[in-house]
């Protein structure tokens, strides 16, 4: 039985490639999508619409399905790829600051 009062986030699809030497194919990603929503996850980061290509048209796809999951998409901070991001349709958007930032934070 799935709990309604807790919510489950995945960064499976974005923060899964970040391993070395692995890169889903757009059907494994929305293979993935699918697993995530048949198992009750109710927030998925599925990718950085500012890599653009095919990266980008894997987001468009999911995003059709925003009737069934919320969407979170991922940015650097960077305000063009925020504006974009949010100019899409993600339910929310996730700022990671950028090198240099955290740099000058830091000094």
């Amino acid at each position: 039985m799935i709990r309604h009062d807790i919510i489950l986030e995945d960064t499976t699809l974005r923060d899964g490639e970040q391993a070395p030497g692995v890169a889903f194919s757009k059907e494994t990603k929305l293979k993935i999508l699918d697993k995530l929503i048949e198992a009750g996850v109710g927030w998925v980061e599925p990718g950085i619409p500012a890599m653009g290509g095919e990266e980008l048209a894997t987001l468009h796809e999911m995003l059709e399905r925003k009737n069934e999951v919320r969407l979170i998409g991922w940015n650097r901070g960077i305000m063009e790829d925020v504006a974009a991001t949010i100019d899409m349709g993600f339910d929310a958007v996730c700022v990671f600051q950028n090198s240099r930032t955290a740099i000058s934070l830091n000094r």
